[in-house]
This record gives structure tokens, sequence and C-alpha cells, in this order.
């Protein structure tokens, strides 16, 4: 998510990732580290979407 001018959240462009048929059991996942690295450089990312967290990482300390 990226906030847009008038501060509102909104969806960032191509900012769906996925793994399909990847498993959360580590994080070595390349919709899952294209995501990361996005955070990581686009600065009106303000927040992160999951569905549900155990799609995410089935490790504890991955999710923190």
């Amino acid at each position: 998510m990226a906030i847009d001018d008038s501060g509102e959240y909104k969806l960032a462009p191509d900012g769906v990732y996925n793994d399909p048929g990847k498993s959360a059991t580590n994080m070595k996942r390349p919709g899952l580290q294209d995501m990361l690295l996005r955070i990581q450089e686009d600065k009106t990312i303000r927040a992160v979407f999951v569905q549900d967290t155990d799609r995410l990482a089935r490790n504890t300390t991955d999710h923190l």
C-alpha cells in the first residue's frame, strides 16, 4: 500500500505479490523477495496487507 497525495491509502501499482505453489516455510520466494525489496526502495509504501499470516511465513521468527 502507498499513500496518495490526499493522504489516503491506495494499492500501489503492481502491488500484489504472490508465490503460487511455493511453501511459506522459508523466505526464499521470488514474489516475497521482490516485495521486500520494493518496500525498502519505495518510501511511499507505508503498510503491507497480508491475506493470512501463515501465507507470509510459517516460522514465528520470520514474522518478526
